[in-house]
């Protein structure tokens, strides 16, 4: 499926892992990634053009892995996982910081990680060419509706 022309209706479920079922860093780049990155959704295409914002500058770093979901928190399917995405463009930069940026040790991870909470399995950190971005809360966290 080809997540820059594609009816959300087909989007596929994101994946999910239990906590401490191993590294989210192990599943390559796939649909939600590439999502991430081609940024499909309203809310954020502003935001990839300015050069000011985080999201622009997470879109310098190459996808590095498929972001993973919580498997306590993954009650979403493949559509109602893209209407949360596109709900705010911070949404768009916690997906994509989870997409392009590697997975921090436990001990080095965001309060919010490190409690177990958010839709995702772990806290990433992401570089672009002038600054290291450490994916905090307000970075990594979807906000849900």
């Amino acid at each position: 499926m080809n997540p820059t022309h594609h009816d959300p209706a087909d989007a596929p479920r994101p994946l999910s892992r239990r906590d401490g079922e191993g590294p989210a860093d192990e599943e390559e780049p796939g649909f939600w990634a590439q999502a991430a990155l081609a940024n499909p959704w309203m809310r954020g295409r502003r935001n990839s053009q300015n050069a000011s914002t985080r999201l622009y500058a997470l879109r310098e770093n190459g996808l590095y892995r498929e972001p993973v979901l919580r498997a306590s928190r993954s009650s979403y399917d493949g559509p109602a996982f893209h209407r949360l995405v596109g709900w705010r463009s911070e949404n768009v930069e916690a997906l994509l910081a989870q997409a392009t940026g590697a997975q921090v040790v436990p001990d080095q991870a965001c309060n919010h990680c490190q409690r177990g909470q958010g839709l995702f399995t772990s806290c990433p950190k992401a570089r672009n060419s002038q600054t290291e971005l450490w994916a905090t809360r307000s970075v990594a966290t979807l906000y849900e509706f």
